[in-house]
């Protein structure tokens, strides 16, 4: 399964250089498709579209007819698809509701093989940078791309006491190899 390439991270705002940039050990692309997908559920869902005065980012859903299978655990998903809309930047992505089962996966791409129409198969791949800026993400502090201040020792996006204590801690330590030999 693809999840992200450097391109796309490079576009979308993330350090190609590091693949586990919040040290969690859990991949970078995979984590992305997580939160990506997490943020998606948490807008507003219309079906077939949104009222008019409608200024923040949503989603807006088109229902099809017919059924795609995941290449990875058999499950059937209904054909559709999720116009992800944010206003007020005038940005629109698509994705596809097998996409997003892929994206459960930890997948950016998707691909669908129907037995019975072998000559068809179809898949393709969420643009993930577009995705990114629609969503506004990072969307909560520690989430893959969050900026933390210099002295945010802790990571919780607030520079305090804490972050002192943290500090402090190691104020009188050596960092010298040599010293103790």
């Amino acid at each position: 399964m693809s999840t992200s390439c450097d391109s796309e991270e490079l576009e979308a705002g993330y350090n190609l250089h590091d693949p586990d940039q919040d040290n969690d050990l859990t991949p970078d692309g995979i984590e992305l498709t997580r939160q990506s997908l997490a943020a998606i559920r948490e807008l507003p869902w219309f079906v077939f579209s949104a009222p008019p005065d409608t200024q923040e980012p949503h989603v807006v859903l088109h229902l099809m007819d017919g059924m795609d299978t995941c290449g990875v655990c058999g499950r059937t998903i209904a054909m559709g698809q999720y116009d992800i809309i944010n206003p007020r930047l005038g940005l629109t992505v698509c994705v596809s509701f097998l996409a997003t089962h892929y994206m459960e996966h930890g997948s950016f791409s998707c691909f669908n093989y129907n037995p019975h129409l072998p000559e068809f198969p179809h898949g393709g791949r969420v643009d993930i940078p577009l995705l990114v800026k629609v969503l506004e993400m990072p969307c909560s502090c520690g989430d893959l791309g969050t900026l933390y201040l210099p002295g945010d020792f802790n990571k919780d996006c607030k520079v305090n006491h804490t972050d002192f204590g943290r500090f402090a801690e190691g104020w009188l330590e050596s960092t010298d190899p040599n010293e103790g030999k």
